[in-house]
């Protein structure tokens, strides 16, 4: 039968497993249930709902236009442009995916995107109908593009089009057109040609209209391994970048244009302050490692935040690295080449730590001055909840801008040769801004309280087990350990228990079994310690006299058996289950009620018996005791104790 120190010691080593294993058991649930949540091998996901179709989460853009207010003098007489900033003119993105397929494995996701954007008169300075002078991309498109290669037909194509040099350079439109583009109709050049303006950013008008003009992507759904989520395998049905007309390569550096990294709406794990997750940004034509800045608590949610580092903004004077992207200004992204020959250039807003050169010889009226700009306002920034690699808040930055100035073209006309200038009085190049936007992505506030409540609640469980359980396994384990010392100092004590244990002159030891020295009444004898000299002793529940023993010794014909007052006592208890006996133990220390040692019986030897009457302490009958000279099974040598001696001598002069 196991005894209470063995429980309690099996109860503790309970909990310890139970600290060890129930957090590796939600752990692995809370992996399964990231994996169901964050994966997009499959329609049934959380993940691909909210990737296929984000009503729930629609992208905030505010674009802010600069407007040029002297266009007539620009041309005219090469005066220093005047611009303004008008906004901010509000969308919001909403977006559904096409033609979505999958891999036989399962391991990548192919699809388009049928993009709309609905604006939000509220939220916005004015009507996007409002009139603007912007640089007119499709002239200046054009341009580049056949200024070298065709300057023949860019001369054609500009006489046919019969539009003067103010509307060459400046398109006067309303904001939504510059924006999203315009139909043929409208516009002399693009009807000759037969073309229509796609616009600066895309705007679908149905799914016929996407299936026409997008293209598809493929990203990593994250299956097997989660920690491959959200990667970029082709963008636009390209591993590596090629320019805009498809004509060359993005970059000069082939590799530069390689498509890798995360789309922003998720980084794979693991994620914490020491990662640099790459993020692939299709406006800049290249991937970037994000630079980790600082924790974010967004709605109760700890976030860490990762932005685009001052790096990529150097020129290549500053860091070599920027020399395969033709990086010629400090804040200013070239995309000349990616844009075949188009001079456009990307910049924070309002110019942001761009080189004072490139504002030279024009000016901007800002709606916010320099001096009160703050760094985090121009910034591109990504906040991640590290457990899942969600990004909970997102902001993007960014400004096009265009480097424009007069040119000369030379051609053959009846094989003649010809030049033809354009805008002959724009003789310095002077960067125009053309509009800035600000992309917000947030986390709602009902999806915040969910999260909160569902995947924290189960990280405070895995936390706070493994406490509470060791806490518990200790607490046991030390009772346990008290236990087992007062138990063994109890052994030491009572080793003979179940024995009355007595000293003879002229037999090595003597001890009486269980079943001869049977107890009246389920009582039965324990040696105690050692106590007064008339057999009493503290906490005896009842004890055995020296006089009976004394007597006992007499009715044996005259064998002294020695006192035991100097080595022991014998004491009475009522029998009682080992359990109880323990919880009577550790209740009342002083009581004599302990373990009771097993041993094994011993090996009976032939004797006489003898029957003796012994005197009680307790108010129960007199006990009888049976008695028999026993051979233990391990005999230990006795010397003749002098005590015993003297009483064996005065009882017999008692008798005479």
């Amino acid at each position: 039968m196991m005894t209470f120190g063995g429980f309690l010691a099996f109860v503790a080593c309970l909990f310890v497993g139970i600290g060890f294993l129930v957090p590796a058991l939600l752990d692995r649930s809370l992996d399964r249930a990231l994996h169901q949540l964050k994966a997009l091998d499959s329609t049934d996901s959380r993940a691909y709902a909210m990737f296929s179709d984000n009503h729930e989460y629609p992208i905030r853009i505010a674009i802010y236009a600069v407007n040029c207010t002297n266009p007539e003098e620009v041309v005219a007489t090469g005066a220093a442009p005047h611009f303004q900033e008008v906004g901010p003119f509000v969308y919001y993105m909403y977006r559904r995916a096409m033609n979505v397929s999958w891999t036989d494995d399962a391991t990548t996701l192919t699809w388009r995107y049928n993009t709309r954007y609905m604006f939000a008169l509220e939220e916005s300075v004015a009507s996007d109908d409002t009139m603007l002078y912007i640089p007119n991309i499709v002239f200046w498109g054009m341009a580049s593009s056949l200024r070298e290669s065709s300057p023949g037909m860019l001369v054609v194509i500009a006489n046919a089009a019969k539009m003067s040099e103010l509307d060459m350079a400046f398109a006067h439109r309303p904001l939504h057109e510059h924006i999203f583009g315009y139909s043929r109709e409208s516009d002399p050049m693009l009807k000759f040609l037969s073309k229509d303006h796609e616009g600066l950013i895309k705007n679908h008008t149905d799914e016929a209209d996407a299936l026409k003009k997008a293209k598809l992507d493929t990203i990593t759904t994250g299956y097997p391994d989660i920690r491959s989520l959200h990667q970029y395998v082709k963008y636009q049905e390209q591993e590596i970048l090629r320019n805009a007309d498809g004509s060359d390569w993005a970059w000069a550096d082939k590799e530069a244009g390689r498509v890798h990294g995360s789309d922003g709406g998720a980084f794979p794990l693991p994620i914490d302050r020491a990662a640099s997750p790459h993020i692939f940004v299709s406006s800049y034509y290249r991937s970037v490692q994000l630079d980790y800045i600082e924790d974010r608590d967004v709605k109760g949610i700890k976030l860490l935040r990762f932005n685009v580092p001052q790096k990529m903004w150097e020129s290549a004077e500053k860091n070599p690295d920027n020399a395969k992207y033709d990086q010629e200004w400090d804040g200013l992204l070239n995309l000349r080449h990616p844009m075949a020959k188009v001079p456009f250039y990307l910049s924070r807003p309002r110019l942001h730590k761009a080189d004072p050169r490139s504002q030279e010889h024009m000016t901007v009226d800002w709606l916010e001055p320099a001096d009160k700009r703050h760094d985090s306002d121009y910034e591109t920034y990504f906040d991640v909840e590290p457990t899942m690699g969600a990004s909970m808040s997102i902001v993007t930055t960014s400004q096009l801008n265009l480097q424009m100035q007069g040119f000369t073209v030379q051609y053959e006309d009846d094989d003649q040769p010809v030049e033809k200038t354009f805008f002959a009085n724009m003789k310095t190049p002077f960067l125009a801004p053309i509009f800035w936007a600000n992309q917000t992505v947030l986390i709602s506030d009902k999806d915040a309280h969910d999260f909160k409540g569902s995947v924290y609640g189960v990280f405070r469980i895995i936390s706070v087990t493994p406490i509470v359980c060791y806490s518990i396994a200790g607490t046991i384990a030390l009772i346990a350990l008290l236990i087992a010392l007062r138990g063994y100092k109890y052994h030491q004590l009572y080793r003979f228990e179940g024995h009355v244990f007595v000293e003879t002159d002229n037999v090595d030891g003597n001890f009486a079994s269980d079943d001869v020295l049977a107890a009246h009444e389920h009582r039965r004898f324990r040696r105690g310690k050692p106590g007064r000299a008339d057999g009493g002793g503290r906490g005896d529940l009842e004890g055995v006299g020296l006089d009976s023993l004394a007597a006992h010794s007499a009715a044996h014909n005259g064998v002294a058996y020695g006192s035991v007052a100097t080595r022991a006592r014998a004491t009475c208890s009522i029998m009682l289950p080992p359990s109880l006996r323990v919880v009577a133990w550790a209740a009342a220390p002083f009581s004599p009620t302990r373990f009771r040692a097993r041993r094994p019986p011993p090996r009976l030897a032939p004797a006489t018996t003898a029957t003796t009457t012994t005197r009680s302490s307790c108010a129960r009958p007199v006990a009888t005791l049976t008695t028999a000279r026993l051979r233990s099974t391990r005999p230990r040598p006795m010397r003749p104790s002098p005590v015993a001696a003297t009483r064996a001598a005065a009882a017999a002069a008692a008798e005479r």
